[in-house]
């Protein structure tokens, strides 16, 4: 593939004659009169090659080259009058490739911000100089230009065919409206997307917290069953001893009812005198005891006779009814505990 540039006054030979490569697709050239930019780029490259235009030979300078990572089926370039003029962007082109369109731009690297009026000199206005009618029947006239400044809409929208200057700037005007809405809309969504990771986490500690609050109160709830289950158990233990100890101790104050009263008295003596005819003798089936004297505040005088299987049968219903009370008694303070 082969670049010439001709002189329209004498277009028998080309001023020039450049080879670019060895390919089938066809170049594309977009010349910036401009800058004296001119760019090219081939169907199914992936690369654009652009090129610095001057009056004097060799005519043409090769700059660089844009490598893409997809290869394009077609390319435009933009107006003027879409650019970024506040960093500097002289100019852009589209990259038709697979599935997207890729914007290909060209900064001047300068300090951003700034419009530098020696990179944007007069370019078209994207108005027509003359109607059709007036160009087919001769007439001529200089393009119709205009003076890009930083006033103008940077990246604004293109002007359709049949249109104005006018109606690019109010269309501008008109696109500039939804873009702080927009700004708003996604400020807003980023709050409410913090406020609700806020409350999220917030809500997990607060889970977490009672979570904890429970596990301990049941960690003291079941130390103090355990404790008061303790407490029961040597409780119900404790009647058993106090039974035992309560039987010991009547069994002790029962032991003085064998005092001897007078018909005891010739008994034991008459047993003394015959010997082992007394050993032989069945036990008494009851005592006679002598309450004569004073117990406490009352004075009892004379004798009783108490049958000793009657004694020994109210010294175990005392006894049981002893044990009972204890328990009562235990069961009582169990459940106040509870």
């Amino acid at each position: 593939r082969q670049l010439f540039l001709w002189d329209q006054r004498s277009p028998a030979k080309p001023l020039s004659e450049t080879t670019i490569d060895t390919a089938s697709g066809a170049l594309l050239p977009f010349y910036d009169d401009d800058t004296g930019l001119l760019f090219i780029g081939g169907k199914g490259d992936g690369n654009v090659r652009y090129y610095e235009m001057s009056e004097d030979k060799p005519w043409m300078h090769y700059i660089d080259q844009h490598t893409g990572r997809e290869p394009q089926r077609g390319l435009c370039m933009v107006p003027k009058r879409a650019l970024h003029v506040d960093r500097s962007e002289i100019a852009r082109l589209l990259r038709l490739c697979k599935g997207a369109v890729e914007p290909l731009s060209f900064e001047v690297p300068r300090k951003p911000g700034l419009f530098h009026e020696d990179l944007y000199p007069p370019t078209f206005s994207g108005r027509p100089a003359l109607t059709a009618d007036a160009w087919l029947g001769g007439a001529t006239a200089r393009p119709d230009l205009v003076q890009l400044t930083s006033s103008l809409p940077s990246a604004g929208p293109l002007q359709r065919s049949g249109g104005s200057l006018e109606d690019v700037g109010e269309a501008a005007e008109a696109d500039k409206g939804p873009e702080p809405a927009k700004e708003e809309k996604a400020t807003a969504k980023t709050d409410d997307k913090a406020a609700a990771a806020a409350e999220e986490k917030a809500a997990k500690e607060k889970a977490a917290k009672e979570a904890a609050a429970k596990e301990a109160a049941a960690k003291e709830a079941a130390a103090k069953e355990a404790a008061a289950k303790e407490a029961a158990a040597k409780e119900a233990a404790a009647p058993g001893d106090k039974a035992k100890k309560a039987q010991d101790k009547k069994g002790k104050q029962a032991t003085p009812a064998k005092a001897k009263g007078p018909a005891d008295s010739d008994a034991t003596e008459s047993a003394d005198c015959s010997g082992s005819a007394a050993q032989d003798a069945p036990p008494p089936s009851s005592i006679t005891v002598d309450l004569s004297g004073a117990t406490g505040d009352v004075t009892v005088t004379g004798l009783v006779t108490v049958s000793v299987p009657a004694v020994a049968a109210l010294q175990r219903k005392v006894a049981l009814l002893e044990a009972r009370v204890a328990e009562l008694e235990a069961e009582n303070r169990a459940l106040r505990n509870a």
